[in-house]
């Protein structure tokens, strides 16, 4: 199991009946994802998703997200999806994914100045995706939306009544 604690945001691993608990990193990281012997995470500090062994051992840098704040990531076939917001130059916002093993930055959804992905899950073959544009902070979703991993048949699922 992998996790991270409520008070520092530092990322550790247990066994499943609680021993072998190993503190993984010293540093804040949000969105654990164990995928194919590797995990997959964003970095606060470095606002990067990163790539490490199962141990957190031999942290490799992904992509960074420069002024865009990366939010989510998931991880589905041989790639990582992440999406991003960036107040500053809302084009670059968007949905985006790369190849493992590589640093080729494919966007799915981006450009869109009036969205704002920060939750995605992948299922099914599909990504799945909230929107909470306009945004305010507390404010709840406002549409939800889904999407094929390429990137293709954008579907919107449910939008709030006004």
């Amino acid at each position: 199991m992998f996790f991270r604690d409520a008070d520092q945001d530092h990322f550790f691993r247990m066994n499943p009946d609680g021993t072998g608990l190993m503190q993984i990193s010293d540093h804040p990281v949000d969105c654990i994802v164990p995928h194919g012997g590797m995990l997959y995470y964003i970095d606060r500090d470095e606002n990067a998703v990163m790539r490490a062994n199962l141990d957190g051992g031999n942290p490799v840098l992904m992509v960074r997200g420069d002024v865009a704040s990366i939010d989510r990531i998931n991880v589905a076939d041989d790639y990582v999806y992440f999406s991003r917001w960036n107040f500053k130059r809302l084009k670059d916002s968007g949905l985006y994914r790369m190849r493992k093993g590589t640093l080729a930055l494919e966007p799915l959804l981006a450009g869109w100045d009036d969205f704002n992905w920060p939750y995605l899950s992948i299922a099914g073959g599909k990504i799945y995706c909230v929107n909470l544009v306009p945004f305010v902070i507390g404010q709840i979703p406002v549409s939800y939306y889904r999407v094929n991993l390429n990137g293709t048949c954008f579907q919107l699922l449910w939008e709030a009544s006004s």
